[in-house]
């Protein structure tokens, strides 16, 4: 039993996007810009978790559809549960069903909108990854739907849960179209990461028609445009001057310790760690605007 407990918990693998719920929730909260109250924030919590919920239900029945072709990766295959034996397909699927539920339950109380966008994300998560429709194999579609259901659609049920719909306002469409473009950035990344054993596993993505070349040239334009809605939000004042600061002195102090390693200790300088870097500054950064968004209850 408590080897399947285990399992359970690593099927769930919240360490790969803690960080990226805390993103997305902590964006709907802030440039929603609600007045700070006991309810606002018993309300912020309530939707973390609801995100958190439908993200793990997206990766748990991504295992659980994958089973078969992370067994030809090694590396997959000890890291998915369902592949190596821990926990047997049955109970993972029950177990992303229960999930699923309690995700959907906790979308229910903020409101129509987060409801509706929280219904949206589990079912995009579902046929991302259910074989028979399986959107992570259609080139395109594969990156819009990662985009919405592990950033946009998050982001969206947070910034409803504290405003109504008032049109297509910057505060709405501008931090959308961010998130969504760096998801979409991140899946590109991944097909590159996964390309030979997917290949290998028959898996069509959008990597694998264009390429690694012209994969590469799609994501840093992805990444290009992303930071272009960034400045453009800065230029509004949408994001305060202190955030950017902080942001920066933060990340430097990273960005110190990244040299520390590769000068004193030799370390090779991998992307996953920048990256890893990066979420973790603009998390702590996000925190510490919300923070102070609390002090004025």
């Amino acid at each position: 039993m408590r080897t399947i407990a285990k399992g359970l918990i690593r099927l769930t693998r919240y360490q790969e996007y803690l960080m990226f719920v805390v993103i997305n929730t902590l964006l709907g909260f802030l440039f929603a810009n609600p007045t700070i109250t006991i309810d606002v924030i018993v309300h912020l919590c309530i939707v973390f978790i609801a995100n958190m919920l439908s993200a793990g239900f997206s990766f748990m029945i991504n295992d659980v559809e994958d089973a078969p072709d992370d067994a030809i990766s090694p590396q997959k295959a000890k890291r998915n549960p369902i592949s190596a034996g821990t926990v047997s397909r049955k109970t993972g699927l029950l177990a992303s069903l229960g999930v699923a539920v309690i995700s959907i339950g906790a979308y229910y109380p903020l409101g129509t909108l987060p409801f509706i966008g929280g219904v949206a994300t589990i079912i995009l998560g579902f046929l991302y990854s259910w074989k028979p429709i399986r959107l992570k194999r259609i080139p395109v579609i594969d990156l819009v739907s990662h985009g919405l259901m592990l950033s946009g659609l998050q982001f969206l049920c947070s910034f409803f849960t504290f405003s109504p719909f008032v049109g297509f306002t910057p505060e709405l469409i501008l931090p959308f179209i961010f998130i969504t473009t760096i998801s979409m950035y991140g899946e590109l990344y991944n097909e590159i990461r996964d390309f030979t054993y997917d290949k290998i596993a028959g898996i069509t993505h959008t990597a694998s028609v264009i390429g690694k070349a012209n994969t590469h040239i799609l994501m840093y334009a992805l990444l290009s445009f992303a930071m272009i809605t960034l400045l453009y939000s800065v230029f509004l004042h949408l994001i305060p001057m202190w955030f950017i600061a902080l942001f920066l002195f933060v990340g430097g102090i990273f960005f110190l310790n990244i040299l520390r390693g590769i000068f004193l200790y030799k370390q090779r300088l991998h992307m996953d760690i920048i990256q890893d870097y990066i979420l973790l500054t603009t998390g702590i950064s996000l925190m510490c605007w919300a923070g102070s968004r609390m002090l004025e209850i």
